[in-house]
């Protein structure tokens, strides 16, 4: 820009220096002045029209620089979230602002304009912050990682192996603490609080309103450290009361299938009972082969990795004969009652045909008689 302002200068003053007169006092040194007046007064606007572009530039690029460990630190609640968050964010803007101030040595910029531009970012950077870290915290977003960090804690020992429940574990316990242990994250949203107070960020009076070249919306610094109310924080420990407690049923539904089993005394009973049928089968040279072909049948099958087939193919089999035992008695008990429309119309029809069998019979006997008179 400086170059610029050289080049137009000297252009002028070669050109005026053509048309001065000889013997005249005329002077160019006025229009020289208004030139470099102008030229100052364009210099600025362009200069405050392409800061402002850089800023918006730059804070973009800033977003997407911390925009991924953000969420990452947001999705795993623990103590030193926001010092994670906070950390990600104050190394992208300390990138940030170098990158502008190597940009603006080209743009002849004062040391006020570069302070007033460097507040413009800070500002814009923070609150591109809090517009991650708001769609982070919304009710769904926030039911989700609720329930994550839940199941974490219930579904899954210290160890990350699944549980597998049994009837000697302490179902009632280990739901009570997983759940105290998750409501126990929704304060941790609650505000913008690192436990490292050097990480702690803020704006200053200036920063937060200079508005004049961005934003003309006024904020309160503090109030946006604050993300979510009581009452919001309330609303999301009743939500998920209710979606934890659909867990501890289907824990306790499983308890309940591993319960419902078989009691051992039973194979006893059907031991005692069957015993006389097992030294049948066993003395019985037919029967003993056909349970020497099943069993090297079944075994064969298990080997081979079969069973999954041959169950399929067994279902479909018995989905065959039961539809065709079906269609068969549907068959079978609907012609009785076929016939038994039928047989009132054939008494009907023999009625009928012995009443013309009579008619024409009396009808010779009449002329017979006739004759004789």
């Amino acid at each position: 820009m400086r170059d610029a302002n050289e080049q137009a200068e000297q252009r002028f003053s070669k050109q005026a220096a053509l048309v001065k007169l000889e013997d005249t006092d005329w002077s160019y040194d006025e229009g020289l002045v208004q030139l470099k007046e102008e030229l100052a007064s364009i210099a600025d606007t362009l200069r405050a029209e392409e800061t402002k572009k850089m800023v918006i530039v730059i804070d973009r690029s800033v977003k997407k620089q911390f925009a991924p460990s953000v969420e990452l630190a947001l999705n795993k609640p623990s103590p030193d979230m926001w010092d994670k968050v906070l950390k990600a964010f104050r190394s992208s803007l300390d990138k940030a602002e170098g990158t502008y101030l190597r940009k603006a040595k080209s743009f002849n910029s004062t040391d006020e304009e570069n302070e007033h531009a460097i507040a413009h970012l800070r500002k814009r950077s923070w609150l591109s912050l809090r517009s991650v870290i708001d769609e982070q915290t919304a009710d769904t977003v926030m039911l989700i990682k609720l329930k994550l960090a839940f199941e974490d804690k219930f579904r899954y020992d210290k160890d990350g192996v699944p549980r597998v429940w049994k009837p000697d574990d302490d179902i009632d316990a280990a739901f009570r603490t997983a759940k105290e242990e998750t409501l126990a994250l929704i304060p941790l949203y609650s505000t913008i609080k690192p436990q490292d107070s050097s990480l702690a960020f803020s704006l200053s009076e200036s920063e937060t309103g200079s508005t004049e070249t961005m934003d003309d919306v006024e904020f309160d610094f503090a109030s946006t450290l604050s993300v979510l109310s009581e009452s919001k924080q309330i609303q999301l420990a009743d939500k998920f009361r209710r979606e934890s407690d659909a867990y501890y049923v289907e824990a306790k539904r499983s308890m309940v299938s591993s319960i419902s089993q078989i009691p051992l005394w039973m194979y006893a009973v059907i031991g005692i009972l069957g015993w006389n049928e097992f030294i049948a089968v066993i003395k019985n040279p037919v029967y003993f082969s056909l349970l020497l072909i099943a069993a090297a049948g079944t075994f064969i099958t298990i080997q081979l990795g079969m069973t999954g087939p041959v169950v399929t193919l067994a279902r479909g089999v018995s989905r065959e004969v039961y539809k065709v035992a079906n269609d068969t008695l549907r068959e079978h008990f609907s012609q009785p009652h076929q016939r038994s429309l039928e047989r009132p119309h054939a008494a009907t029809t023999s009625t009928s045909d012995d009443r013309k069998t009579r008619s024409t019979s009396a009808e010779p006997e009449s002329i017979e008689l006739k004759k004789m008179q």
